[in-house]
């Protein structure tokens, strides 16, 4: 009963179930979840009680003392086993989508490289488009409006913004024939080589290049590829339906798959890079220049 309840859980459950890996009342239980999404989550008094209710229903999270009138709850033995469960579902459900993954990593490498050389080139020749290319670098950057009031990247600025574009990437999907999510990670991988070259051009040491982009790239990259591959999957998936070919799963199956792999995996991935981002990679960047 409690695993066919825990498969239609929705984002506002993962993110309680979070809150819960340690003791907390009804009002730090929302705030933890706002926390663990980067404000995202906002669950109402209504809707997290009903639901607190029905774990504790299902064994999934046990009393744990109160004061005065707040009850602290915590999540049981048995719901950690069912949320690690779910974890490893949703890596099951990629490790079977690794030759696609696998692909479009090698586009997305082979895109930026390409990029890069061309841009390299085009630089050699013409030094002043650099100028050029870090005003309109610029202007995009500020209207993503990523920054604090006093220039600063903000975290959850950085983290809506990512989660912004892996969400379209994903969406990209469910346009038939077309395979859309292709292009906003053919964008970033050209961007990604256009910008590595002219830093570069500019006398950027490679170090200072590398520790400017890894710091955080290793956890915004892999999101954005996993974000492209869940994409090309439900786009294929529909594709192959409208010309009546067998699908393995059933497509309501396979949207719960994509929204479970998008909550536990890409998520955190892209709340880390933005954390990692705003705090991190400029002072690392800066020991190199």
């Amino acid at each position: 009963m409690a695993r066919e309840q825990f498969q239609s859980l929705t984002e506002q459950m993962y993110y309680i179930l979070l809150a819960l890996l340690e003791p907390r009342c009804g009002v730090d239980i929302s705030q933890k979840a706002m926390e663990i999404s980067r404000g995202r989550m906002q669950i109402g008094p209504g809707t997290l009680y009903t639901l607190l209710a029905k774990f504790e229903k299902e064994d999934m999270i046990k009393e744990a003392g109160g004061e005065g009138r707040r009850k602290y709850y915590q999540i049981t033995d048995h719901g950690l086993a069912m949320l690690r469960e779910e974890y490893r579902a949703a890596l099951a459900f990629l490790r079977g989508r690794r030759r696609m993954l696998r692909l479009v990593t090698v586009c997305f490498l082979a895109g930026g490289l390409a990029t890069a050389i061309a841009a390299w080139t085009a630089f050699s020749s013409d030094p002043a488009l650099i100028g050029t290319l870090m005003e309109q670098v610029g202007e995009l950057l500020d209207s993503k409006q990523i920054a604090d009031e006093t220039g600063q990247l903000d975290a959850f600025r950085l983290f809506l913004a990512n989660f912004w574009a892996s969400g379209i990437t994903l969406l990209y999907g469910g346009v038939p024939f077309l395979y859309l999510p292709l292009w906003p990670m053919a964008l970033n991988a050209g961007m990604l080589g256009v910008v590595s070259a002219a830093a570069l051009r500019m006398g950027i040491p490679p170090a200072a290049l590398a520790a400017s982009l890894l710091p955080h790239g290793v956890f915004e990259i892999p999101a954005l590829l996993i974000s492209g591959t869940m994409g090309l999957t439900f786009c294929h998936s529909i594709v192959r339906r409208i010309l009546h070919l067998p699908e393995p799963l059933p497509l309501i199956v396979l949207i719960h798959e994509l929204l479970r792999t998008t909550v536990l995996v890409v998520l955190p991935l892209l709340a880390l890079a933005a954390v990692i981002e705003a705090h991190v990679t400029g002072p690392i960047a800066s020991l190199f220049l």
